[in-house]
């Protein structure tokens, strides 16, 4: 009498079971990736975020300089460029000055109210991104 005892898995039984476990590491690999780029999109925009003052600054100090456009590189992430359109000019107002708070120069000066475009650039390897801002400045001279 011949012995039908089997030991193992059928054919059918392996596939079945392959196709679960590399379905589970598909998906495991796309959550994780989607993971790093969510993760780099953040640190992209909180670096902008944390860089924003020190380039309007940068931008002001352009502007006071007499320029009305510009590109710079501001680290090796960052890269700017702006462009200014004067809005309104207010001419020869007189300063005056404050007891407590002396100004380094009195006299006439001419008061410039300008619309910056600022457009800045950040390329973090992996994850770039560009962001617009549109803000209006004070500026003066004699």
């Amino acid at each position: 009498m011949a012995s039908n005892d089997q030991k193992g898995f059928t054919l059918v039984e392996v596939i079945i079971a392959s196709v679960i476990i590399f379905a589970a590491i598909g998906i495991g690999a796309i959550s994780y990736r989607l993971a790093v780029k969510s993760t780099e999109s953040v640190s992209g925009h909180l670096y902008i975020a944390k860089t924003l003052p020190f380039i309007v600054d940068l931008v002001k100090k352009e502007l006071f300089a007499g320029k009305t456009r510009g590109t710079a590189q501001f680290d090796r992430y960052i890269s700017y460029s702006f462009t200014a359109k004067e809005q309104k000019r207010a001419k020869n107002l007189i300063s005056q000055s404050h007891e407590l708070q002396p100004g380094p120069e009195y006299g006439l000066f001419n008061i410039l109210l300008v619309d910056v475009h600022l457009n800045i650039k950040y390329n973090g390897g992996t994850y770039s991104k560009n962001s617009f801002y549109d803000y209006q400045e004070i500026i003066w001279f004699k």
